[in-house]
């Protein structure tokens, strides 16, 4: 599945005219970094993740304890890099939601990585989570086989 960024999510018409619907207008902040899937939308707002459920239009915040700089999403995957004390990569599965490993904010988060370094850029498609690393004092791919 192909992520496509987005400003606001564009429902086109037959006559090719869009139609916007803007996703969550009472979260206070600037809501950057956006990706869609089939089913969702995922941005980060003042450092926190948040999704909208297309289908049943509700926004719903994902993580709040970790400094979020990004998101990626391939269904039914979402994960991001998030500070505490260190920089981490999180995941969660849409198909868990209200247990462990869901997607909803009081949902335990899988952290995918647990070593100390920067991490920027992730990305995933299918069970493959890749990222850039910053361990050896360099920037490098990394790619793990979930």
């Amino acid at each position: 599945m192909r992520m496509i960024p987005l400003l606001m999510l564009l429902f086109v018409g037959v006559a090719g005219a869009c139609e916007t619907l803007e996703l969550a207008p009472s979260i206070r902040g600037e809501q950057e970094l956006p990706v869609v899937s089939e089913r969702h939308a995922f941005w980060v707002n003042n450092h926190r993740i948040y999704g909208y459920d297309l289908r049943q239009h509700a926004v719903f915040l994902v993580d709040s304890m970790h400094y979020s700089t990004e998101v990626a999403v391939d269904a039914p995957f979402v994960v991001w890099v998030g500070f505490n004390e260190a920089s981490q990569i999180y995941l969660c599965d849409l198909r868990r939601n209200g247990g462990s490993g869901g997607c909803m904010e009081s949902d335990e988060k899988h952290q995918a990585t647990n070593y100390t370094s920067l991490k920027s850029n992730v990305d995933i498609r299918g069970h493959f989570l890749v990222w850039q690393d910053h361990a050896r004092g360099n920037w490098d791919v990394v790619i793990c086989d979930l």
